[in-house]
């Protein structure tokens, strides 16, 4: 049995992989908690407005992307 992630996601975000689809604007880079060298960088999604973040690594690989969670999601 497939369960959706999120009803409001447009079709290329529940498709997400490690790259930025092509309705996605980078907002910002900011580094993280950790010293450890990594950046987030954070994209607003054009079509379903979903907020995400790109964790880079010191070496600058992309680890993925996470949903970034909103008042309505605690």
């Amino acid at each position: 049995m497939t369960q959706t992630v999120a009803s409001w996601l447009c079709e290329p975000c529940h498709n997400i992989g490690n790259d930025p689809h092509e309705n996605m604007k980078h907002q910002g880079t900011r580094p993280t908690e950790a010293a450890d060298g990594a950046v987030d960088r954070q994209y607003r999604c054009i079509t379903c407005n979903t907020v995400w973040i790109s964790r880079e690594d010191k070496w600058g690989l992309t680890c993925g992307f996470k949903l970034v969670p909103t008042s309505s999601d605690i």
